[in-house]
């Protein structure tokens, strides 16, 4: 009996827990007054989330997947602002995840002493959209999404400081670097081949030739490639969408469980 009635009590809170976060939202509120050092390429308010889903949708119109491929990589970069992970306050920024959220990643981002659940980087597109900032490994997630969309074959591929995507179309390689926003229509070996090729490709899209000469010096070093993002990360992946699902239809299935147990109970008397 007092099971029963712990297992609806416990149900509806998190029902009612789950409608007040339809009312929150995920989005970094201080984009204008966060110290210009933390941004990566400069203070810049990024795209709003409504307004970035539009563009997505908007984008799937696109026939040709090169230029769809293209603007994807455009707009996710205009969508995210790369801001120094380490520097915000977690709880500000929403890096550690809101109880209204999702409880689960909550517990784990306050409890577990895991860096990754404390500062966490998620792993559906839409919760870093809303978000608004990110660093390459998200906007590399973000775009392998986006891409997923169209079906284009790629991998995301991961150095020990940057991470891009790869993409293939009509059995030619192009680099896509949704942090920058840049196109090299350019397998990653031939750019790693060619430390000139990189800096050219970064300086026409107007970056500084110290930043094409730090990205060619990476892109000569190891890498590791990854199908999906599931396969990129598909411990949190996993479980985020696990947790989610648990948070959505968890309570629904409580109360019916209960109820069920409930009418069992009363019918044993």
């Amino acid at each position: 009996m007092v099971f029963i009635s712990v297992l609806i009590i416990v149900s509806l809170c998190v029902a009612l827990l789950n409608i007040f976060g339809q009312f929150k939202t995920l989005r970094y509120s201080d984009f204008m007054t966060t110290p210009e050092s933390l941004f990566r390429f400069g203070r810049e308010e990024p795209l709003p989330y409504k307004e970035a889903l539009g563009e997505i949708s908007r984008l799937t119109q696109i026939d040709d997947r090169l230029t769809y491929a293209h603007e994807a990589t455009k707009l996710v970069s205009k969508s995210l602002a790369h801001l120094e992970w380490n520097k915000l306050d977690p709880l500000k920024a929403y890096q550690t995840v809101p109880l209204w959220e999702n409880p689960v990643l909550y517990l784990l981002g306050r409890y577990s002493g895991l860096p990754y659940y404390q500062r966490y980087n998620f792993t559906d597109y839409r919760r870093t959209l809303e978000r608004g900032f990110g660093i390459c490994g998200d906007a590399s997630v973000v775009l392998s999404q986006l891409l997923d969309k169209k079906q284009i074959k790629h991998q995301i591929v991961a150095f020990d400081e940057h991470v891009l995507v790869e993409i293939e179309i009509d059995h030619k390689r192009y680099v896509l670097d949704p942090d920058f926003g840049v196109v090299a229509e350019s397998s990653l070996k031939e750019l790693a081949d060619s430390p000139e090729l990189i800096v050219n490709h970064y300086s026409n899209a107007g970056f500084p030739e110290t930043d094409g000469r730090l990205l060619a010096r990476i892109l000569a070093r190891r890498s590791y490639t990854y199908n999906s993002v599931y396969d990129f990360v598909p411990k949190r992946y996993l479980l985020e969408r696990i947790s989610y699902w648990l948070f959505w239809y968890g309570p629904v299935l409580g109360v019916l469980a209960g109820v069920l147990l409930w009418t069992i109970y009363r019918q044993a008397l």
